[in-house]
């Protein structure tokens, strides 16, 4: 590929509906585990300007990861340029962003399809209680867990 430096970082970009939780919590688990890659999370359907809710930054912050400095985004066509791999949580995300973004479309991967999970879907926790956020978290942990990310 004409222009691709072999020595860069590996960029990962996590979509979900909002960039509120599900996405934000995988960028910020993979970011936690050094692994040298580039990181970022956007939604869908985002309303870029909000904080994160509450509980999302306290299921981050009681794994000891921090939740700081993190800008809710829209997605953008440039995002998906820019990642060598694309995660969704669900699989309209999956087919919105390969119909907005067609020539992109071998590079979108469910996330717990793409780790061999049973439940190929991770469930929104938006609006749902601490449990909800904290049983949403270690889905995608145990996903990227699962993931050679060497392989990416």
């Amino acid at each position: 590929m004409q222009g691709y430096d072999e020595n860069r970082l590996k960029r990962v970009l996590f979509v979900c509906t909002g960039n509120s939780c599900r996405s934000v919590m995988a960028e910020k688990y993979l970011t936690s585990l050094n692994f040298g890659l580039e990181v970022l999370s956007c939604g869908i359907s985002a309303l870029e300007g909000f904080d994160l809710p509450h509980l999302t930054t306290k299921v981050l912050e009681d794994q000891g990861i921090p939740s700081s400095f993190h800008t809710i985004k829209q997605i953008s066509h440039d995002m998906v340029l820019w990642a060598d791999i694309i995660f969704t949580m669900e699989m309209y995300q999956k087919e919105r962003i390969a119909s907005l973004f067609p020539e992109t479309s071998s590079k979108i991967h469910l996330l717990s399809e793409y780790a061999k999970e049973e439940d190929p879907e991770i469930p929104d926790p938006f609006g749902g209680s601490i449990e909800a956020y904290e049983t949403c978290f270690l889905k995608i942990k145990r996903c990227i867990d699962k993931i050679n990310w060497d392989n990416i």
